[in-house]
């Protein structure tokens, strides 16, 4: 498949449970996606792989934080859509997302259908097999 067919996104997550939820559920859309867990590996991988159409970020991770991580992501690569994804629901934190140029806020647990919304806003993908359940992510 084409890198066109198949968009990359990146996603940056220290809990495994987040991470295998959320990559399964997006891997069911046609998506390639590259994972991370910490903000080291994220900045690393979304500056080496030209490729990556979206990083999806969490805040709280280890050997660099996301804000931290996302900081660094858009020094090198600006225009890089970039959705928080984090269980802090706090207005500063949310002043340093729209400072930081971070193109969307995903506050945990995430209904499935907002996250394809959410994405879909950066990147044009084809499912019709996602049906309305009780997946919520933690």
């Amino acid at each position: 498949m084409s890198e066109k067919e198949n968009p990359i996104i990146l996603i940056a997550d220290d809990d495994p449970s987040c991470l295998i939820i959320l990559t399964e559920f997006l891997k069911s859309t046609g998506l390639q996606i590259i994972t991370a867990t910490d903000g080291v590996l994220a900045f690393e991988e979304a500056i080496k792989n030209i490729n990556i159409h979206l990083v999806i970020m969490d805040i709280r991770m280890p050997k660099m934080d996301g804000l931290e991580a996302v900081r660094q992501i858009k020094k090198h690569r600006p225009t890089l859509p970039v959705i928080i994804y984090t269980a802090l629901n706090d207005p500063d934190y949310k002043f340093l997302f729209k400072k930081l140029n971070c193109h969307d806020f995903l506050l945990k647990p995430v209904p499935p259908q907002l996250i394809l919304d959410t994405v879909s806003k950066y990147i044009q993908f084809q499912t019709d097999e996602y049906g309305t359940g009780e997946y919520y992510l933690s």
